[in-house]
């Protein structure tokens, strides 16, 4: 594309495009931007090309002389300026970013992870045939407001700990939860073990909390940027943002709507979580009209997860819970964990779909099965029973 200038944020992008003979720049720094070549611009980059020509607009290029090329290979307004006969080239450049990470091989030349064949589990009796969980996982657990869902999900992380997860490296976990009070959380650890115990103290060195102050460190850039520090640096393996509610405010509706949006975190999620062989556990809310408020259960399913639909659809596993109060005649109050995705199913595999009903021993930050209460919350979940606290 000699006719164009292509505009990088990444150097090592840059650096691939000027190998195949295009003329680059990489993005100007403030004070930077004049003067610039007479041709179009076309910004390139994996996932903020259109943020990147926006910003190239608003300092004063005219906007029919801007386009974007992501790692979709959507392109922005690229066609209008070079037109059909140019597709070849388009493509070309749009190569560049997917040659970066993609790895072709022959199939024959493939091997397995030196983990893939592991499976990690929370030791618990009753969630052994659920909970099945691979090195490289993208979970998410929702619910409604008050359900319990946090509890749960920092339980199951802390479990995964216990049992040797990531084991030997030096913070094991980053818990990002943006509504707990840290106090509480280092409460919590310390009831999961018998007093006289040191393993408590021996737990909470391997679990790293953050509380961001400012509004940048509410989007998926840092998140991901922090997460893979802290993998490179300690090993961490295990991450739990809770709830992704809170932990991006950036979206702006006039660029992408909130399904593109969603889309685009998952793709940067799974990437993490590929690249760096790791579990995500994203918690996040459900749409209001998905669940009662008189303390009844009636089942709602991980696609209706607070956003879009890939919140559940681009999952490998997704978890409903949701609070049930009366279920046994009229009596108790439970939380009821609905397995309701699992990528790969079946018994020796990521495990079996089901739902369990449990209470919560706070006093031991422990959950404990109800048989009884779990063959209705199943009865429910089935369309055996209208709802549960009939």
């Amino acid at each position: 594309m000699p006719d164009a200038v292509l505009m990088f944020r990444d150097a090592d992008l840059a650096e691939e495009a000027r190998s195949r003979g295009h003329s680059v720049l990489l993005e100007p720094g403030a004070g930077e931007f004049e003067p610039l070549p007479d041709l179009p611009i076309v910004c390139i980059d994996k996932s903020e090309a259109r943020e990147l020509a926006r910003r190239i607009v608003e300092r004063g290029v005219p906007e029919g002389r801007v386009g974007w090329i992501d790692d979709s290979v959507a392109t922005g307004g690229v066609g209008d300026m070079f037109g059909a006969l140019r597709l070849r080239e388009i493509m070309d450049v749009a190569c560049i970013v997917h040659d970066a990470d993609d790895e072709l091989m022959r199939l024959s030349d493939v091997r397995p992870e030196p983990d893939s064949g592991i499976f990690y589990t929370p030791g618990v009796n009753f969630l052994e045939r659920h909970m099945r969980f691979r090195a490289n996982e993208v979970v998410v657990v929702a619910g409604p407001y008050g359900s319990g869902k946090s509890t749960f999900a920092q339980w199951i992380g802390s479990r995964l700990l216990m049992g040797g997860f990531a084991d030997g490296a030096e913070i094991a976990a980053w818990f990002n939860t943006l509504e707990d009070d840290p106090i509480e959380q280092q409460g919590q650890i310390e009831r999961l073990f018998p007093e006289g115990d040191d393993g408590a103290e021996a737990l909470k060195r391997r679990i790293m909390v953050t509380r961001p102050r400012w509004d940048g460190a509410r989007s998926i850039e840092w998140w991901e940027a922090r997460a893979r520090y802290l993998h490179h640096r300690f090993g961490c393996r295990l991450f739990i943002v809770d709830p992704w509610s809170e932990m991006d405010h950036a979206t702006d509706p006039r660029r992408e709507t909130e399904t593109q949006y969603v889309s685009r975190v998952m793709r940067s999620i799974r990437a993490v979580s590929q690249d760096l062989r790791c579990i995500v556990m994203l918690v996040t809310h459900v749409n209001k009209s998905a669940y009662p408020r008189d303390g009844g259960l009636v089942p709602f399913r991980i696609v209706n997860a607070m956003g879009s639909s890939h919140f559940g659809g681009k999952a490998d596993r997704g978890i409903c819970v949701q609070r049930a109060q009366g279920l046994v005649g009229g009596r108790g109050d439970h939380t009821v964990v609905h397995f309701d995705k699992i990528k790969i199913e079946g018994p020796g595999k990521m495990g079996v779909k089901g739902t369990l009903a449990l209470t919560y021993a706070e006093s031991e930050h422990c959950f404990f099965m109800s048989t009884e209460a779990t063959k209705i919350a199943e009865d429910v979940y089935a369309g055996r029973r209208a709802r549960g606290d009939d």
